[in-house]
């Protein structure tokens, strides 16, 4: 009996043992990064000097992402795959230790090479058009404002690309207001924007950042899908 025991014992102690490395294992296989901060580079300089490196070094597909919000900051997030693997490259300025950061990822998701390369073609042929209404007497109402967010996007294959004019939040917006709780005038644009392959993409991109622990508070804050109203 005692002999029993101790031969259980000991096949559930390796059962455990098996069931940790598995669990250390699935871990590991976490996308890893590593993040480095300076003072003497600014993040524009730095993501600049990152992707002609990349466009020298001929990798398979780059997605150069700026985002910006005006009088308040800039994010630049770069995709970028090279030999079947996919990567991230972040630079930001944080104003908690007022340095600018850059951090490399190695991504296990590929949720945005797949979007890109499913819509290459629509990406390419359309655009997002601006916020704006068409008035009875043929004029087109426009409403400006000194602060506002967009993202401006530069696709790089080896044999082709895709750059964006600033693609502004607002062109996805309801209402030529800024103030979407006014319920003005119809943005005329609304519905071909937020049905466009460049929203299906562009919120494919947040999604992926917004999932990430290296993406930061205060670029979470900035990001359109975090603020849409409709």
């Amino acid at each position: 009996m005692k002999q029993k025991t101790i031969f259980w014992t000991f096949i559930i102690l390796t059962l455990a043992a098996l069931s940790c490395n598995t669990n250390t294992n699935k871990t590991k296989q976490k996308s890893t990064s590593i993040d480095t901060a300076q003072t003497t580079e600014s993040d524009y300089k730095l993501a600049n000097d990152f992707l002609q490196k990349l466009q020298n070094e001929k990798v398979d597909t780059i997605i150069f992402c700026k985002r910006t919000c005006i009088n308040c900051c800039d994010f630049f997030n770069i995709f970028w795959s090279s030999n079947g693997k996919k990567h991230l490259n972040k630079f930001y300025f944080d104003f908690a230790d007022m340095k600018t950061h850059s951090v490399s990822i190695e991504l296990n998701k590929d949720n945005v090479f797949t979007e890109l390369s499913k819509n290459y073609s629509f990406l390419k042929t359309s655009t997002v058009s601006e916020n704006g209404h068409k008035l009875k007497n043929g004029n087109v109402t426009l409403t400006l404002i000194d602060h506002y967010c967009y993202t401006q996007i530069s696709i790089f294959t080896k044999s082709d690309s895709i750059i964006t004019e600033p693609i502004k939040d607002h062109s996805f917006e309801k209402y030529t207001s800024f103030d979407q709780n006014e319920k003005g005038q119809l943005n005329d644009n609304y519905l071909e924007n937020k049905n466009s392959k460049w929203n299906t993409f562009l919120t494919t991109i947040e999604t992926q950042l917004a999932s990430m622990s290296e993406t930061k508070s205060r670029e979470l804050e900035t990001l359109r899908t975090r603020k849409i109203v409709d």
